[in-house]
């Protein structure tokens, strides 16, 4: 299996590699089979060519409130669930709870990030440096989750 053609195998399982608009995007098959991925393969193909395929589509409807909960369930197990949450309604709070994630751009992200730094705790004036990196991968976590459930 070739990567130059767009299937691959990641483990046990064969993977394809195609993309939109200069954008990649990687699937797995769920399969270990070749002549399964390589039938997935041409299928992504040919609906990439008939512009029936848009995978940006699915998580349209993935709103912040929503993506905190997705998170929250989860990450039900982690022992900072529960900070989590707090950092998670910092998030929610700014960017409003029915707001569509994929509404949200660079720029939006940088505006949060300078929210932060002027946001005051119970003992400074604004979150420090170390806060803001917490808030900032929880929320990159958060998006890889809900790009992969898509």
């Amino acid at each position: 299996m070739g990567q130059a053609s767009g299937i691959y195998k990641r483990g046990t399982f064969c993977w394809i590699r195609y993309s939109i608009e200069g954008q990649q995007f990687r699937e797995s098959t769920k399969s270990t089979r070749k002549e399964e991925a390589l039938r997935l393969f041409q299928k992504r193909q040919t609906e990439i060519f008939e512009g029936k395929y848009f995978p940006e589509k699915k998580k349209a409807g993935l709103t912040f409130e929503g993506l905190k909960n997705m998170w929250l369930e989860a990450s039900i197990h982690k022992k900072s669930i529960h900070t989590d949450r707090q950092r998670f309604d910092t998030i929610v709070q700014y960017f409003k709870p029915y707001t569509p994630i994929t509404s949200t751009g660079p720029e939006d992200l940088e505006k949060f990030r300078d929210y932060l730094k002027t946001k005051p705790t119970r003992v400074t004036k604004g979150m420090t440096p170390a806060t803001i990196n917490r808030h900032w991968a929880l929320l990159r976590s958060a998006f890889k989750l809900a790009s992969k459930r898509s």
